[in-house]
């Protein structure tokens, strides 16, 4: 038995993880305080990008 969290979809994935990527993605942008104005590449994984 492996001890393994698999999603065989992106609706599940985002119910399980979609509230802590949110939270994580506020802090981080705080931190990171980009200016008004530039330009992003989102690079990340996932279903929708970080600072959406």
């Amino acid at each position: 038995m492996t001890n393994q969290i698999r999603f065989d979809d992106g609706a599940a994935y985002e119910r399980y993880m979609g509230t802590w990527s949110q939270l994580v993605g506020e802090v981080f942008l705080d931190w990171l305080a980009p200016k008004s104005g530039w330009r992003w590449f989102d690079v990340g994984c996932g279903n929708a990008p970080l600072p959406k």
